[in-house]
């Protein structure tokens, strides 16, 4: 399983992909979240 923190960087690369292609994308949800820098917890229980 990948590490939070590797997911976060394979997307990040991912976006950077997209950007140079000059394709338009939005980044919602958890993924907008994580992106501006918020920590965002999961109670587990």
């Amino acid at each position: 399983m990948s590490s939070p923190n590797e997911n976060i960087f394979r997307f990040g690369n991912l976006l950077v992909a997209l950007a140079r292609a000059g394709v338009d994308y939005a980044a919602v949800g958890g993924v907008a979240v994580s992106l501006g820098g918020f920590v965002r917890e999961a109670k587990q229980g």
